[in-house]
């Protein structure tokens, strides 16, 4: 019985977060209400919350913040090759890797060698991307996308 009363709490809290969350959000943009959206499933580790807003990446609805909350949600839910997927995405669009190694979601993995090569890899990239795109040396921005 006991269980049963906490999974009915936890199933109408999880209701008044959905209710919230879209009513809070008509005037927001898409991006914004999708990260949003992604950082309830990963406080919730709900999957249907995650699944409902992945229907976005078909019509450009992306920006850092929304890889940054589904790679949070990925380590959540013990979905570690997604996870890395997600910070490759946050950093090639510019997020710093320091975002990650001071996140408390992310503590754990500072020991994983696949974690920091993740992040050491794709910040040099980008670094890289950012220092051609100051110059406008087309020829560089090539050689780099080609290896």
């Amino acid at each position: 019985m006991k269980k049963a009363k906490e999974t009915g709490s936890f199933i109408s809290r999880k209701d008044d977060f959905i209710k919230v969350l879209k009513a809070g959000k008509k005037d927001t943009k898409a991006e914004e209400f999708v990260g949003d959206s992604f950082s309830l499933a990963t406080l919730l580790k709900d999957d249907e919350i995650a699944e409902t807003m992945s229907f976005l990446k078909d019509y450009n609805c992306i920006n850092s913040n929304i890889f940054f909350q589904k790679a949070r949600y990925y380590e959540a839910t013990d979905h570690k090759e997604e996870m890395l997927n997600s910070i490759r995405d946050c950093l090639i669009m510019g997020l710093s890797k320091n975002r990650f190694l001071q996140d408390k979601d992310f503590q754990h993995f500072i020991q994983d060698s696949n974690f920091i090569q993740t992040l050491e890899k794709y910040h040099t990239i980008n670094n890289e991307v950012q220092k051609v795109i100051e110059t406008i040396d087309i020829q560089t921005f090539e050689n780099i996308l080609s290896s």
